[in-house]
């Protein structure tokens, strides 16, 4: 129910300016304890709309994991997704560590730097 209502979204955004960012908890390939946190079928199923409409999807920012990264996915070699005609980058991401403390946590900020390659460094 919510992957249709995030297509019905996206598609309707098809050939105009709107764009979106997509902010959640625990994203798309969090684990804990070596557990995956998303089942295979709603995984597929997300990968497959951020590729379909990355034109309009500027970037997703997500915690979970208590650390800060940065992450872009090649639209070839994506689990159970055939590739694409031509190759481009989706699935643009930020992780943050949690967004409120919790239990003692600290605050949740993260500082990240980029280098001259466009890179992260010092997370």
């Amino acid at each position: 129910m919510q992957m249709t209502w995030l297509e019905e979204q996206l598609k309707a955004a098809v050939g105009t300016e709107l764009k979106f960012i997509i902010s959640f908890h625990v994203y798309d390939g969090a684990r804990y304890q070596g557990n995956d946190l998303w089942k295979e079928e709603p995984t597929k199923e997300y990968n497959e709309l951020l590729r379909d409409y990355h034109e309009n999807i500027v970037i997703e920012v997500g915690a979970h994991d208590h650390y800060a990264d940065l992450r872009y996915h090649s639209s070839h070699n994506v689990p159970d997704l055939k590739d694409t005609s031509e190759q481009f980058y989706f699935h643009n991401i930020v992780i943050n560590p949690g967004i409120t403390p919790n239990k003692g946590q600290n605050p949740g900020i993260a500082m990240l730097e980029i280098d001259e390659n466009n890179l992260p460094i010092n997370v």
